[in-house]
């Protein structure tokens, strides 16, 4: 067991998170298959205050504050959709997101080419 988890990549510093966020993150993602592509981009126009992610022509992932999971739930009813599924965060998912993307990290100044480190 650990409480704090520090991610390197090729000998960089470029990340340290707490175990305890994994557990507790105050945000939600889900997957959501809606039944056409028209209909996800119409949710996606209409919903420009969700943070969106397309991953398929019809599959959207979408993120959200876990306070307003039922206002989500509300909004989604107007559209057509075939599945709703949570994304798990994991710690092998999120050390994954610095190994897939080829960018080149700064260690302690964050990530050079656009992109911010938090």
């Amino acid at each position: 067991m650990c409480d704090t988890i520090t991610i390197i990549k090729d000998g960089i510093h470029v990340s340290t998170i707490k175990a305890s966020d994994f557990k507790n993150s105050d945000s939600k993602r889900f997957l959501v298959s809606f039944t056409t592509t028209a209909e996800k981009e119409r949710f996606i126009r209409e919903n420009q205050n969700y943070k969106t992610t397309s991953k398929t022509p019809t599959d959207l992932e979408l993120d959200f504050p876990k306070a307003s999971s039922s206002e989500v739930i509300s909004t989604l009813a107007h559209y057509d959709f075939t599945k709703f599924n949570e994304i798990q965060f994991s710690l092998e998912s999120y050390f994954m997101t610095f190994y897939k993307e080829n960018k080149a990290f700064g260690g302690l100044e964050g990530i050079k080419g656009g992109a911010t480190h938090e």
